[in-house]
């Protein structure tokens, strides 16, 4: 896994080249760590913390946006940091997920796509890696 943007690398990367890149982040391949090794919690956020989602591809920033540079980009998508919006304190708690919302994941980056894809144009395509909508599976 991709630890900049979470691509998944289905195989041993190790096998990979010196010079391969992830293909969504274009970081080099040690900066990818094994998934099994790597104990899947969820993340422990403050509740006055200051936070930041790119509108573009949901991209969370901790801190404070407004301190970067003016050239700060998405590190996923590579937006302008006038991109992002402030996410508002919310109590730290388990989201509740309806079991009738419909849910499809990219099966290159990952990425989720809340609702029903198939009612989208055939032209469709990710927000993040541009692949068409037929490379997402439901959830």
């Amino acid at each position: 896994r991709c630890t900049i943007c979470g691509y998944i690398y289905e195989g041993d990367i190790s096998k990979e080249s010196d010079d391969y890149k992830c293909p969504i982040c274009t970081v080099p391949k040690d900066m990818f760590v094994k998934v099994e090794d790597t104990p899947v919690q969820e993340p422990v956020i403050e509740q006055k913390s200051i936070r930041y989602r790119c509108t573009i591809c949901g991209y969370i920033y901790e801190g404070d946006i407004s301190k970067e540079s003016d050239d700060y980009k998405c590190p996923i998508c590579t937006v302008p940091k006038d991109m992002f919006v402030k996410v508002e304190d919310t109590p730290v708690q388990e989201p509740v997920i309806e079991q009738a919302s419909i849910r499809y994941r990219c099966t290159i980056c990952g990425y989720i796509y809340e609702g029903d894809i198939t009612k989208e144009s055939d032209d469709y395509k990710c927000p993040i890696c541009t692949v068409p909508k037929d490379m997402f599976e439901k959830l």
